[in-house]
Parts: structure tokens; sequence; C-alpha cells
């Protein structure tokens, strides 16, 4: 993943660590939380009277989200739990629980180009 300690990298990142050790959390009003891959078409089965929009009962030889080795580049050196605790984007508890697990995910150093870096 190009980016790997940015927003997209590390939620990415959090959510399948998550899910592959089936964590749970409470969210930010201290609702009790679950993984789940609940918006990923390839790990959903098929629901409803038309199918719905899953896929992985569906199409055979699709692989486990959960089973993915990821890895990628970033111009930071922030690893990437540690990005992630940073921006504040997923419920603290979460953070909590996959933070180390995400810091032994080695980033490769990126090459920094101001002509392809956005304003952010």
């Amino acid at each position: 993943i190009v980016g790997l300690g940015g927003a997209n990298g590390t939620t990415l990142l959090a959510g399948v660590i998550a899910n592959r050790l089936k964590l749970d959390w409470f969210g930010p009003k201290g609702e009790p939380m679950t993984a789940n891959y609940n918006g990923c078409i390839t790990q959903l089965n098929q629901k409803g009277v038309h199918g719905g929009v899953g896929y992985r009962d569906r199409v055979k030889g699709l692989a486990d989200a959960s089973m993915a080795a990821i890895g990628g580049w970033d111009i930071r050196p922030t690893k990437p739990g540690d990005a992630l605790f940073q921006q504040q984007i997923l419920d603290y508890d979460m953070v909590r629980q996959v933070r180390d697990e995400m810091n032994k995910v080695k980033v490769f150093r990126g090459v920094y180009d101001p002509r392809f870096i956005g304003p952010s």
C-alpha cells in the first residue's frame, strides 16, 4: 500500500488485524463492538431475495481477508500503530488492542516528491 502510514492504510491494516484476532472493543459511547467485514463485498455472503452484494458464497476461491499479507511504503517514519493512534480515526479501545501488532509491520521508506503529495 502506498501511504501505509496514512488514514486509509492504517485503517485497512487495523481492520484486518482486528478481524484476524476476532477482537471486541467498546465504541465511543461505551457500546460493545465486534470486528467484522461489513461493507467488504468479497467477504460477505449473499443476503435477501435477490442475493444482495455479497460474493463470498457466490465466487469459489475468494481469499479470506484475515489472511492477507499487508505491506507498503510511506514518506513518514512513524510506525503504523502509532500513526493510527495519532490520527484518532478509530475507537480508542480498538486502537489500544491493535497498536502493538500494527507496529510490527515494516513500512518501507517512501520517496518524497512534492509533485505527488496532496495539501494534507
